[in-house]
């Protein structure tokens, strides 16, 4: 979406990664202390290259955008930076305290964090996706940032009326509630949570639309339907399906997951990763809000008051549709890019 944009407005971007940036091997290693010197030499290679197009051009490059740990590289004088924050490293670390290692939590809270991820802030314009991002960033390195959120094509996401014929389009129950998870397997987004509420409440049927592998405890259950990656486009159809969202994540930046379902009209259950506090704080979509993601009992509290009143929660979620089009709409987020950025028309950029 960002390089669609840039180029819209006349910009010839560079995408420099992993692929093309010059590192000397081909995969991550599986030993974990070889994979952290590679992580650090990766951000080194991404910034020479950067570097190397930067000189090459006559130093004619408007700006370079970085994310993640990839900034901290110096590059010549006069060029613009820009740092996206999806988070913090530190603020994974303590969130994630007890489920890792004494070296893992201070490799990933001081080396990760405080170090490489605090540089690549220093002396940029720092963009951030989330106001939660945006606390954490200032409290953690002290950084002014702007907030632009992450953009979401609102025409394609939004509620359809006929939900019947959705689902017999999807071949699943017309007569049972439904609820869909949207995501991948990775531990945080709380696959465990789904797969203990599938048990827990059989009468409610699941869509489970997943990115890469899927759990073998899932796909036993009579009631789940497994989508693996399924592309984009039918997502808008998934979402008319189902009764409510559930979004056990632990943690997140900003989860699209719950965009999708907003902008769809489909009330979310969520767990209080960095976004879902924001969108879920009014009445009566606050009730669907569960303190921790292991609280089983909360979940299936909220799960029993959608069921009970759907017309309630649904027009709920619609009438969120005009606060979430200014705030992840495209032609918002191009806007608070611009003039947070700068980049109204230049002849090149290196992202």
């Amino acid at each position: 979406m960002l390089r669609m944009c840039l180029e819209n407005r006349g910009y010839r971007v560079e995408v420099i990664h992993r692929g093309n940036c010059g590192l000397p091997w081909q995969c991550r290693s599986e030993v974990k202390y070889i994979a952290y010197v590679q992580d650090l030499l990766l951000g080194y290679f991404v910034g020479r290259r950067a570097r190397a197009l930067i000189r090459g051009s006559g130093n004619h490059v408007v700006a370079t955008i970085s994310s993640g740990p990839m900034g901290w590289y110096p590059l010549p004088k006069g060029t613009l930076k820009i740092h996206v924050y999806h988070g913090t490293s530190v603020g994974v670390a303590e969130t994630s305290r007890e489920r890792i290692s004494r070296l893992g939590y201070l490799k990933m809270k001081y080396w990760d964090g405080m170090l490489f991820e605090r540089l690549c802030g220093r002396n940029n314009i720092r963009l951030v996706v989330s106001n939660q991002v945006q606390e954490e960033v200032k409290r953690v390195f002290g950084f002014d940032t702007n907030l632009i959120w992450l953009p979401l094509d609102t025409e394609m996401f939004h509620a359809y009326e006929d939900r019947d014929t959705w689902r017999r389009r999807w071949d699943v129950p017309q007569d049972r509630p439904i609820g869909i998870f949207v995501g991948n397997s990775m531990p945080y987004k709380g696959l465990h949570t789904l797969a203990q509420l599938a048990e827990k409440i059989p009468h409610v049927f699941w869509i489970v639309v997943l990115r890469g592998n899927v759990p073998a405890k899932l796909a036993g259950l009579t009631n789940v339907k497994l989508l693996n990656d399924v592309p984009h486009v039918e997502l808008p159809s998934i979402y008319a399906c189902a009764d409510f969202a559930l979004i056990p994540y632990r943690i997140g930046p900003f989860s699209y997951a719950l965009a999708e379902a907003l902008a769809c009209g489909v009330p979310v259950i969520a767990s209080p990763f960095r976004t879902s506090p924001f969108f879920l704080r009014e009445e009566p979509l606050c009730r669907l809000l569960v303190s921790d993601q292991n609280d089983i009992p909360a979940f299936e509290d909220a799960i029993a008051a959608v069921i009970s009143n759907p017309g309630l929660f649904r027009q709920a979620a619609v009438n969120l549709r005009p606060a979430l089009e200014e705030l992840v709409g495209l032609s918002c987020w191009r806007e608070r890019l611009c003039r947070f950025t700068g980049l109204s028309g230049y002849p090149s950029i290196t992202e």
